[in-house]
């Protein structure tokens, strides 16, 4: 049984080689956005982050206090009998005030984008550029893109506008759920189709909200993928599609390697316990490893809590 255990342990982890491959490379690419990419980066002089009026932005600490200040006056401002004070707000010890995020802005110039992220409690700067993409051909919009006007048609006009929107709100309602509002999240969904039109194949993309129709060339990419930008999406690619593809085989693939994953684990911790010299010492590694993970793992909990 260990010897048939064992094989497939090994056969598993070839199987799985490209995937984990895969997921070391972008999982490397997630945490340094310049790497094997066109967007460079540079720090910005410290005497201009300071000129541009960053060395005027308070430490956490003093700025918690002066929130707290306001609290207390505007509080007491709207109802003078409560009697609110400043030192009816303490800020604990043991959670030093930090900001939870750097301010980050975009901008966009002549084809070339850029970025600057600011540290604002060590008043440092990051600046990134991605310089324009010269070798694409512009796509001239299809002869036939337009808004159309669907007042006309009963079946596009159910999709069309709010309509979508008073639809899920009669599906909430039969849910018990009572809403005002209800909002289409993301983009609305694009029915695409191939048409024949001026003696050319094209793909027409049509918005079911907007009743827009825009269209290229059948085999033409709608979209330019740099190698970066497509292992990191395959990274972050999941859920299976409505329709049998290229995605519903990725999502299958995925799910077995997550089982696969699972035995390679399993496997690997019964042909540990069979190789009696290694006990003591493969011992102190799993335990080292689950008490790192249990920890980091706890932290990052409350991380994502806030």
């Amino acid at each position: 049984m260990l010897r048939f255990i064992r094989r497939v342990h090994m056969y598993s982890g070839l199987l799985l080689l490209p995937f984990v491959l895969l997921y070391g490379l972008t999982g490397w690419l997630f945490n340094h956005p310049t790497h094997f990419s066109k967007l460079d980066s540079h720090w910005v002089d410290l005497a201009d982050v300071e000129a541009a009026g960053f060395s005027r932005i308070a430490a956490p600490k003093q700025l918690a206090n002066e929130v707290t200040k306001l609290l207390a006056e505007q509080l007491r401002a709207a109802d003078p009998r409560s009697g609110q004070r400043e030192d009816d707000f303490q800020i604990l010890e043991s959670q030093a005030p930090q900001f939870s995020r750097r301010l980050v802005g975009n901008a966009n110039a002549n084809g070339t984008e850029y970025a600057l992220r600011v540290n604002l409690k060590d008043k440092r700067a990051e600046f990134f550029d991605r310089p324009p993409v010269t070798d694409l051909k512009i796509r001239p919009a299809a002869p036939f893109s337009m808004d159309l006007d669907v007042d006309s048609s009963e079946l596009l006009l159910e999709l069309y506008g709010r309509e979508s929107e008073f639809k899920l709100q009669r599906l909430f309602a039969s849910q018990g759920i009572d809403t005002g509002q209800v909002r289409v999240r993301g983009q609305a969904p694009e029915l695409r189709f191939a048409m024949r039109y001026g003696g050319e194949d094209w793909l027409v993309r049509y918005d079911s909200r907007q009743a827009r129709v825009r269209g290229h060339r059948l085999g033409e990419p709608l979209n330019e993928v740099e190698p970066r930008n497509f292992l990191t999406r395959l990274h972050l690619q999941h859920g299976y599609g409505d329709s049998l593809g290229a995605r519903t085989f990725w999502a299958f693939l995925v799910d077995v390697m997550s089982v696969l994953l699972l035995f390679w684990g399993i496997s690997g911790l019964l042909m540990w316990l069979q190789l009696k010299p290694f006990r003591r010492s493969g011992g102190l590694f799993l335990t080292a490893g689950l008490l790192v993970a249990a920890a980091l793992g706890a932290a990052m909990f409350f991380y994502f809590r806030g």
